[in-house]
């Protein structure tokens, strides 16, 4: 399973949307620092229908080091979790990921005529 880029992303919503990828990479680029800053004062993010950034802190505790064997203290701090909703669940773990069930997990939130199929690599 290949990892999708932050480049790919714009471009696949820029072909959606008929924006421009410099617009659309504007946009993308607003929501990714406006989730960031959200976590950073310690506010949750829900997206119903897909899921919650949360932040969780993370305990100080000892650690090995592998190479010395020496034991070092790790300091505690945050660290930023993704809950995903039931919705996205049930589509990812869906024998059929059909555009009529994407746009049910998704809650409508897209008109029909702005999502377009196109295959799913196994498919090519």
């Amino acid at each position: 399973m290949a990892n999708v880029t932050k480049k790919e992303i714009v471009e696949e919503i820029s072909r959606r949307t008929g924006m421009t990828q410099a617009e659309t990479k504007v946009i993308f680029e607003s929501l990714l620092e406006a989730i960031a800053s959200s976590l950073r004062d310690g506010r949750n993010i829900e997206l119903r229908g897909f899921g919650r950034f949360k932040v969780r802190p993370r305990k100080p505790r000892l650690a090995r080091n592998p190479r010395t064997g020496e034991v070092v203290e790790v300091p505690g701090g945050l660290k930023p979790v993704f809950e995903a909703s039931r919705e996205l669940r049930e589509l990812l773990n869906a024998p059929d990921h059909d555009l009529a069930s994407l746009q049910k997990a998704l809650g409508e939130a897209f008109p029909s005529d702005a999502l377009v199929e196109t295959p799913r690599a196994s498919e090519e």
